[in-house]
């Protein structure tokens, strides 16, 4: 008898525990779901399973009639059946729960956003807030915000960089960005540290080439007033020795009588006039037109050397001989120009002298001379003027032009 009465009792218990299983994914399933009508299904199963253990488990003088009527192993059956049948469904509806679209999982996600969220009603009291706007919120006001005023508290309360740019205690910067909706006002806060950085660091450096754009365009101007000065220099020499050579062609017309060549000295007067015209000549200066230019001045020109390879420093050489050749009819009343040229590695050295009166005084530099100088200071080479016993004119030239 005893232990019919506890097999009797195992076999309940099995069907409790089968119950149980059915419960408990009753349970879940409304928690998940949150509607009753969809849980009908496993509810009826439950109530059935209690009445069935309760019929099972009755202990009358008629327990083993009643196990003739419900065999033994369809009772484990049904048990064995209901257990695996709400683990299956269980593991089945939480799947469906991670792909469902519920007021948890909306919440959830509007939890986990980094932006800082939250809606208010047309009273301004809050009534729905993610975790991070509340953590911000709270962390300044050391209270859980209600309102949309207890929000602008807490944001008038820390640094504001801008219109709506804020800086928390944190040292990050966010923005606020406020949206009425149809019902509701929606004010976000988004975590912009890294983009108000880059938008400073190019606010910078705008700067920067504000100021190295103006720095340049002083530059080019110095550089344009430069170049004027250098233009004006050049004319001015030009000017200096051709008119000089001309006056003195000039002379040479009036004094002498035999057959010069007219042509010539009146060649070199047009070129010294046309500067005062529309027909200026060109700027450059060869060997040639210093020859005839010497020529046409009565004055030999006895060269000894190489004249430089670079275009630039070789009329310098040219121009500082025209102004010798001027120099030395006006001033030395000389007849012959002397141009001894050498040189190194570095640097030409030109030295220009003639047969005329050695100076009295030292020689104070005027317009040729100095401007003369200027041209070749400014290229970063040097002159030096001798008028100790005799004229001397020195240049010094960098090779390949300006050092």
């Amino acid at each position: 008898m005893f232990n019919g009465i506890s097999f009797q009792y195992g076999i309940s218990g099995l069907l409790f525990i089968a119950a149980l299983f059915v419960f408990l994914l009753l349970i879940y399933e409304y928690v998940s779901i949150g509607r009753l009508k969809k849980c009908m299904p496993d509810a009826v199963i439950f109530v059935l399973l209690i009445l069935f253990i309760s019929y099972v488990s009755g202990s009358t003088l008629s327990s083993n009639y009643r196990y003739k009527i419900v065999p033994i192993p369809a009772v484990i059956f049904v048990s064995v059946f209901f257990i695996i049948y709400s683990i299956i469904k269980f593991f089945t509806e939480q799947r469906k729960n991670r792909e469902r679209l519920t007021p948890n999982s909306v919440k959830e996600a509007f939890d986990n956003l980094d932006s800082g969220i939250c809606f208010a009603d047309e009273n301004s009291r809050i009534i729905l807030m993610n975790y991070a706007m509340s953590s911000l919120i709270s962390s300044i006001l050391k209270r859980y915000p209600q309102t949309l005023d207890d929000v602008y508290e807490a944001l008038d309360s820390v640094e504001k960089l801008s219109e709506n740019f804020y800086k928390l205690n944190n040292k990050t910067v966010w923005q606020l960005s406020k949206s009425n909706l149809t019902a509701f006002t929606q004010l976000s806060l988004q975590d912009v540290t890294e983009l108000f950085e880059a938008n400073r660091q190019l606010e910078e450096e705008n700067k920067r080439l504000i100021k190295t754009n103006e720095e340049i365009q002083k530059m080019l101007e110095r550089l344009a007033d430069r170049i004027r000065e250098q233009e004006t220099l050049s004319l001015k020499m030009q000017i200096h020795n051709d008119i000089g050579a001309s006056l003195i062609k000039i002379s040479n017309l009036i004094n002498k009588s035999n057959s010069e060549d007219i042509d010539k000295q009146l060649a070199l007067l047009e070129g010294a006039v046309s500067y005062f015209s529309n027909n200026k000549p060109s700027g450059k200066k060869d060997f040639y037109e210093t020859q005839i230019k010497a020529e046409g001045m009565g004055v030999e020109l006895v060269i000894n050397g190489a004249f430089p390879d670079f275009e630039g420093s070789r009329e310098i050489v040219f121009r500082a001989i025209d102004e010798c050749l001027t120099n030395c009819v006006i001033h030395a009343k000389g007849n012959r120009v002397f141009v001894d040229i050498s040189e190194n590695d570095n640097q030409y050295t030109v030295i220009i002298t003639n047969n005329g009166i050695p100076p009295e005084a030292e020689i104070i530099e005027g317009g040729g001379l100095s401007s003369l100088r200027k041209k070749l200071e400014a290229q970063g080479n040097e002159m030096e003027i001798i008028s100790n016993g005799q004229f001397a004119l020195i240049l010094r030239i960098n090779k390949g032009g300006a050092k």
